[in-house]
C-alpha cells in the first residue's frame, strides 16, 4: 500500500482544520450575495477537494463559513449529484414523498392535483418528442442545489432584485401549470402563491413550522384571508430528519419499558417485536447511526378543516380535528420506522412531540 492511501471500507484521516479551510477556500465559488463576514457557496468534486467529508461519490458540496472567536467556522454539506436520476420512474423517490401517504394525497385531490400525478407526466431525458403534451414546471430556488432536465430551474439573487416575490410575478407569465417554491418568506410571496393558485397553477412551497396544522395558521399571520387560505390550500406535509441505524453495526435489543409505553399504540401486547440500535463501528465514527431519513405528517384539508380556517381557529383545534380524521401524528410515523429497523426511539423521540 502506498504512503498516504486508504483501506477499502475505512475512513480516511482528516487534515489538520487550517490545511481543509485552505482546501475549501482556494476551491469554492463563492456567492457574491454573502456579507463579508459570512460566506457562502459550492465546491465542484467534493472528494478529493475535502478529504475531511471523506465522500466518494458526491460531486459537489455546499459550504458555509461564518467568522468566530476561535477562527473561521466551517460547515460543509455533500451533495450526492451522482446519485441523482432524470428518469421520470425515478422521481418520486427523489423528491422524497412517502409512499404510504400518496394514496391518501391522491384519493383526496385527484385531476393531476398530487405531486405523484404532476411528477409522471413531467418530461425527462428519454421523452423529448412528448414535450408538446408534458406538464410546464418552473421553480424558484435558493440554491439551486440539484439541475433535473424537464424542469425550468431559477435561481434567485437578491441583489438584483430576484426574490421569490418579484419572480414569481414573472414565471406566471410563461403559463406553468406547475409551480415550486422554495420558500414562503414574507408576505408578499405568500399573497403571490395564493393568487396563483387560485388561477389554476398547482403550486408547491416549504414553511417554517413546528408541524403540519401551524402551517395554517402560519400564513394566516402572514396576512392571508382566511377565506383564501381555505380555498386555496389542499394539502400540508411536515418533515422532520432523523438518523437512521447505521447497517454495518446494526444489532437487535429488548425494549424497555418506557420504551414499550411508547410503543404500546401501535403493537398489541400479542404481537412480537424487535427494535435495533447501532453499536458503533469505524464507517459511523461510532455513534451508531449513518444517514437520515425522515418522519412526515400529512395533513389534508377537508370541509371541516376548511370551516375551521374560516374561523381562524388555532393550530391545537385544527391538529386535533385532523387526529379524529385519521391524520398520522409524526411520532407514530417515527415509530413506524423503528419498527421497521430504520431508527431509533430516542431519536425518534428527540425530534417529535407526544401528541395528547
Amino acid at each position: 500500500m502506498q504512503s498516504g492511501s486508504t483501506p477499502a471500507g475505512r475512513v480516511p484521516k482528516a487534515p489538520e482544520a487550517d490545511e481543509c479551510m485552505w482546501y475549501c477556500q482556494d476551491a469554492v465559488h463563492w456567492n457574491t450575495n454573502a456579507v463579508p463576514s459570512a460566506s457562502d457557496g459550492f465546491v465542484a468534486q467534493a472528494a478529493p477537494v475535502l478529504p475531511i467529508v471523506a465522500v466518494r461519490s458526491a460531486n459537489q458540496a455546499k459550504c458555509s463559513t461564518v467568522a468566530s472567536a476561535g477562527g473561521q467556522r466551517l460547515r460543509t454539506v455533500v451533495l450526492h449529484c451522482t446519485g441523482v436520476s432524470t428518469h421520470r420512474s425515478t422521481r418520486q423517490h427523489f423528491i422524497f414523498l412517502p409512499i404510504h401517504f400518496l394514496p391518501t394525497f391522491h384519493h383526496q385531490h385527484h385531476h393531476h392535483n398530487s405531486l405523484q400525478d404532476a411528477l409522471r407526466d413531467l418530461p425527462s431525458s428519454r421523452c423529448r418528442n412528448q414535450y408538446s403534451r408534458a406538464r410546464n414546471a418552473v421553480t424558484l430556488e435558493d440554491p439551486i442545489e440539484y439541475e433535473l432536465s424537464g424542469i425550468s430551474q431559477t435561481q434567485i439573487n437578491t441583489r438584483k432584485g430576484m426574490t421569490f416575490a418579484s419572480g414569481l410575478r414573472s414565471i406566471l407569465r410563461q403559463d406553468p401549470d406547475i409551480i415550486m417554491l422554495g420558500e414562503i418568506r414574507d408576505a408578499e410571496t405568500a399573497v403571490m402563491a395564493i393568487q396563483a393558485s387560485l388561477t389554476g397553477h398547482m403550486v408547491f412551497s416549504t414553511l417554517h413550522t413546528n408541524d403540519a396544522p401551524s402551517a395554517v395558521t402560519r400564513l394566516l399571520d402572514l396576512g392571508i384571508e382566511p377565506y383564501l387560505a381555505a380555498s386555496s390550500l389542499l394539502a400540508v406535509l411536515a418533515q422532520r430528519l432523523v438518523r437512521k441505524i447505521c447497517p454495518h453495526c446494526k444489532s437487535p435489543s429488548h425494549p424497555t419499558q418506557a420504551e414499550q409505553e411508547l410503543l404500546k399504540e401501535l403493537v398489541s401486547d400479542q404481537s412480537p417485536y424487535t427494535i435495533y440500535h447501532g453499536k458503533g463501528c469505524d464507517l459511523c465514527r461510532g455513534t451508531g447511526y449513518r444517514g437520515r431519513l425522515g418522519a412526515f405528517e400529512l395533513l389534508t384539508i377537508d370541509d371541516q378543516i376548511q370551516s375551521l380556517i374560516t374561523q381562524r381557529a388555532n393550530a391545537a383545534q385544527i391538529r386535533s380535528t385532523a387526529l379524529r380524521n385519521g391524520m398520522l401524528p409524526m411520532r407514530s410515523d417515527g415509530l413506524q420506522k423503528v419498527l421497521s429497523g430504520k431508527s431509533t426511539i430516542e431519536e425518534i423521540a428527540r425530534v417529535t412531540v407526544e401528541v395528547d
